[in-house]
């Protein structure tokens, strides 16, 4: 649609329910709090009308359509790809698309139905949103294998006090969790030798010996270089966060293909 066209309508809408839904002295314009609501509800009514469209194709065709699936860009790389492989074996008609996002991002998908679902890793439950625990997931902290602290019998926070790290990108919730961690164990303001973008960065980083990181225990369970990295096992120290599969609070109607994929995902990521 033209421009013209797309502010006609706008402008019969606001006659029609007799209120401002763009606030017209900025530019560009701005919505008005009415406008935000009146854009959230219109989502959630083009996400309606497409569950009901992917409903009447399942029950023609069978399992089919496209499962939408937000989650951070680790879990998707270790732990999904290898559960969706096995699940278009069986279902070759389903098409599976996999958001990357940062959990903010995430969880904002799953509130205005840009998601089916997703599958976070955090400290923290989300507010506003359906969450279920999935497994408890160890944090470990990694080093080089050739690093001398494995050589140590007893390996405690002091020791890791004066250790270099390597780390996320600052900002990151990621980083944020990890940081408030370490604070609670008394490792506050560790001297990071290096902040890369990505996980596999990190692990090269470790694997180099430029310092330690902390990463999931799936991490350092799929790591199949030559030289893998290792968990530092630290007295006194047990670092964990929670596996979740989050959901939209009031979406009531659960599709046939999605519930396959979330039980098929569930099932998996527990084993």
């Amino acid at each position: 649609m033209s421009q013209s066209a797309v502010s006609t309508q706008v402008r019969l809408l606001e006659d029609r329910i007799g209120l401002t839904l763009f606030d017209r002295s900025k530019r560009p314009p701005k919505l008005t709090e009415v406008g935000q609501t009146v854009l959230d509800f219109g989502r959630q009514l083009v996400n309606k009308t497409s569950d009901l469209e992917r409903y009447l194709q399942e029950l023609s065709s069978g399992m089919s359509g496209e499962i939408k699936i937000g989650t951070i860009s680790a879990i998707s790389t270790y732990l999904l790809i290898p559960i969706v492989v096995r699940l278009l074996q069986k279902s070759p008609k389903l098409k599976i698309s996999i958001l990357t996002q940062s959990r903010s991002l995430l969880y904002e998908a799953v509130r205005q139905s840009g998601v089916d679902f997703a599958i976070v890793l955090a400290d923290k439950k989300p507010e506003n949103l359906d969450v279920k625990v999935i497994r408890s997931e160890q944090l470990c902290f990694c080093v080089s294998p050739t690093s001398d602290l494995l050589s140590k019998k007893d390996v405690t926070i002091k020791n890791l006090a004066t250790a270099s790290f390597v780390a996320p990108l600052q900002g990151r919730e990621y980083t944020k969790m990890i940081e408030r961690l370490l604070g609670e164990v008394g490792l506050n303001d560790v001297n990071v030798a290096m902040r890369v973008s990505n996980w596999e960065s990190i692990q090269e980083a470790v694997r180099a010996g430029i310092g330690i990181a902390v990463l999931p225990h799936f991490v350092i369970e799929h790591d199949r270089k030559p030289r893998p990295i290792r968990a530092l096992t630290v007295k006194g120290v047990n670092l964990k966060a929670n596996m979740m599969l989050l959901e939209h609070t009031h979406r009531h109607f659960v599709s046939p293909s999605v519930a396959l994929v979330k039980d098929a995902l569930l099932s998996g990521l527990r084993d």
